[in-house]
């Protein structure tokens, strides 16, 4: 029996507003980031060029997770929701203009970590305005309408673009800012924060930022759950995230369709991905007593058994198919991992742990992009991503299978000492 109770959140006023405001801002990124994508490929050929903006992204979020992090535990996060949304919305009107290719990635890396600000403070502000038991419920409401949207926007770009060009794309992402910044005005976020919690002079900043950095890491890591998370994660860094560039170029060259069938996958990858998140906070009673733990070592299973299946048999349609499925599968356990972090930390440590997430995976991801992108221009792109995630389901079963028998051993020192 399934009972939809993460519905009845949109009844809190503040929640409401908040998750409006992220649902705006989200459609809009959907919309400029797709038409950015093809974009960037039209212009350079080159899956390295493309996979430019990932390894950006990548690199930004390690470098800057650290002071992003003593920035949000120690100034008001409402004001810098509001400011980072705000700027973005000017930062992507100039991408729109921009003559030069070098000048979009230095946009891309303002965008970037303007977006991680405010992706902090949305993990460290969720505790506050919803009460613990509603907290699945709220990210998997969170991660419910960040799909519907995905699924969307390459459908609705598609179209906008062919009656308005490329640049309605951007002026529709500058203007979801300015309206996702004015809702977020109007959210109560809890007790009345001041400006600056920790004080300190300036030559104290560096040393509290590396503090910062001990803490998110230190925070992960000392805990067995958030620790085998880590591992998997890093797993997943190192193998999968070269497929974000590499995926477009082998649906459009190497299996011959065009950009508006590349949309649709995008659009039905990110369906397996709502239907996903969707059923994470809905009560099953077949799985209801599973541990998240548990969950998720079943999903990262079938998810790494699918995908090589993509590559091997090189046809559209068992792609579609496979992407939606993998997607489901992997994005049932996304909204109980979120909920397990934001449970096990402190909540003086949340904006710590999840802006130092990219310092643990960030170099991994930079690395699988950087290699994944150039490998595919010399191998072909069908050989690289099936090597890749054929290794993923191979170290994926290794970790696993250690997993469980630290987990056995531990059970059974339990038993013998009771």
């Amino acid at each position: 029996m399934m009972n939809f109770e993460q519905f009845k959140l949109l009844k809190n006023w503040n929640f409401f507003l908040f998750w409006l405001g992220c649902s705006i801002s989200t459609l809009g990124s959907g919309l400029s980031g797709f038409v950015f994508m093809i974009f960037v490929y039209s212009k350079t050929g080159s899956a390295l060029q493309s996979g430019m903006v990932a390894l950006i992204t990548a690199l930004t979020n390690l470098l800057t997770g650290p002071f992003i992090g003593h920035m949000v535990d120690n100034y008001n996060k409402k004001h810098l929701i509001i400011i980072a949304n705000l700027i973005q919305a000017v930062t992507t009107l100039l991408v729109m203009v921009s003559p030069y290719l070098f000048l979009i990635y230095i946009l891309v890396f303002v965008n970037t970590v303007l977006g991680k600000v405010f992706s902090v403070c949305k993990m460290s502000i969720v505790p506050k305005i919803v009460d613990k038991p509603d907290m699945i419920s709220a990210n998997s409401l969170f991660l419910f309408v960040s799909k519907t949207l995905t699924i969307v926007s390459p459908a609705l770009a598609g179209i906008l673009i062919a009656i308005y060009g490329n640049y309605i794309a951007f002026i529709l992402d500058s203007i979801s800012f300015v309206i996702c910044a004015a809702l977020s005005y109007f959210v109560n976020y809890g007790p009345k924060e001041i400006e600056l919690i920790k004080k300190g002079n300036e030559s104290e900043f560096f040393r509290q930022v590396l503090d910062n950095l001990k803490i998110g890491v230190g925070t992960i890591m000392e805990d067995n759950t958030t620790r085998y998370y880590a591992i998997v994660g890093i797993a997943d860094r190192i193998l999968n995230r070269m497929v974000g560039p590499l995926m477009m170029v082998y649906i459009i060259s190497f299996l011959g369709r065009d950009t508006k069938e590349f949309g649709f996958f995008c659009a039905i990858g990110t369906l397996g991905n709502l239907v996903g998140s969707l059923l994470a906070g809905v009560k099953i009673n077949a799985i209801r007593n599973i541990d998240n733990r548990k969950l998720f070592s079943i999903c990262i299973v079938l998810f790494a058994l699918l995908n090589p299946i993509i590559y091997m048999v090189n046809t559209y349609l068992i792609a579609l198919i496979i992407t939606f499925t993998s997607g489901l599968i992997f994005y049932i356990a996304v909204a109980n991992i979120h909920s397990d972090i934001q449970i096990k930390t402190p909540e003086e440590r949340r904006g710590a742990v999840f802006s130092n997430i990219g310092s643990i995976f960030g170099p991994f991801t930079s690395l699988s992009i950087f290699f994944g992108t150039f490998l595919a221009d010399i191998f072909g792109v069908q050989k690289v991503l099936l090597v890749s995630s054929t290794l993923f389901l191979v170290v994926i079963t290794f970790l696993i299978a250690i997993q469980n028998a630290k987990l056995f051993n531990r059970r059974q020192k339990i038993n013998e000492g009771i």
